[in-house]
């Protein structure tokens, strides 16, 4: 048993990886998305970038676990199961 939670726990980082890495890919087209709409996209490090207007961060988004934290008020963002970087951006512009 001790292996096969060894096994999905590899499975899941090795796809973590590939998420952070695609979102890597991503950045740039999405900042200059988000930047045409007056919103912007900062990379903070490998596994964490934040959407903001202004100064006020509106979305941290951590593409690694697919997990996005909104701020209070924020409005929802349709995504797919399998969002990219791109896809927030996107869904970002069209919510607000």
């Amino acid at each position: 048993m001790g292996e096969y939670w060894r096994d999905v726990k590899a499975a899941l980082r090795e796809e973590g990886a590939d998420r952070r890495a695609q979102a890597l890919r991503d950045f740039v087209g999405a900042r200059r998305l988000l930047s045409d709409a007056g919103l912007s996209l900062t990379k903070h490090s490998e596994k964490f970038y934040s959407v903001s207007r202004d100064i006020v961060r509106i979305y941290e988004v951590y593409p690694g676990n697919r997990r996005i934290v909104s701020t209070k008020g924020a409005p929802f963002l349709d995504l797919p199961d399998e969002w990219t970087l791109i896809d927030v951006a996107k869904a970002v512009i069209e919510a607000v």
